[in-house]
């Protein structure tokens, strides 16, 4: 008796499953019911948090908009590089955190933007905590400069990166 080839075994065994699965003889797909139900807001807030901070990792550089326009917190010198307080501040923290770092020039209200879409995992240049907040953003490494709460913005619940970096 000869045998038929193994693409045409195949073809016959994946046929048969294709059937088995129209007739509901076996499931259509391997979710569990409490993965059938909806995910809450914040459950999605959440995974979209870890999925950020495991990208940073993988990547190994925290990506940081910069508002140098924003007086004595951050500037632009004669050589075109970025200097001031927040500046050391975030260069002695990604350094304890083994990552590198890569800075832009970002106008203030561009900020949010960057850092909802991932163009940025921070932003600097002296931003009050309750700014930060305002715009549905996480405060991270917050200090205090003449009575006022200023801090860098990061994602919403960025709590691994909030702890990696203070």
């Amino acid at each position: 008796m000869k045998r038929k080839p193994d693409s045409a075994n195949i073809l016959r065994r994946l046929a048969a499953l294709l059937a088995l699965s129209l007739f509901g003889l076996l499931p259509a797909s391997c979710v569990t019911e409490t993965e059938k139900t909806p995910a809450t807001p914040e459950q999605l807030i959440r995974l979209a948090a870890e999925r950020r901070f495991r990208t940073l990792q993988r990547r190994g550089t925290l990506r940081v908009a910069v508002n140098s326009k924003s007086g004595n917190f951050v500037k632009v010198n004669a050589e075109g590089e970025f200097e001031g307080p927040e500046i050391r501040r975030i260069k002695a923290a990604a350094e304890k955190a083994g990552l590198r770092l890569f800075l832009f020039d970002a106008r203030p209200e561009a900020i949010p933007g960057y850092i909802r879409s991932g163009r940025a995992d921070l932003a600097i240049g002296g931003l009050k905590s309750e700014e930060i907040r305002s715009m549905l953003l996480t405060p991270v490494m917050e200090y205090k400069q003449d009575s006022t709460v200023h801090a860098f913005a990061a994602w919403e619940d960025a709590a691994e990166l909030k702890a990696l970096l203070e």
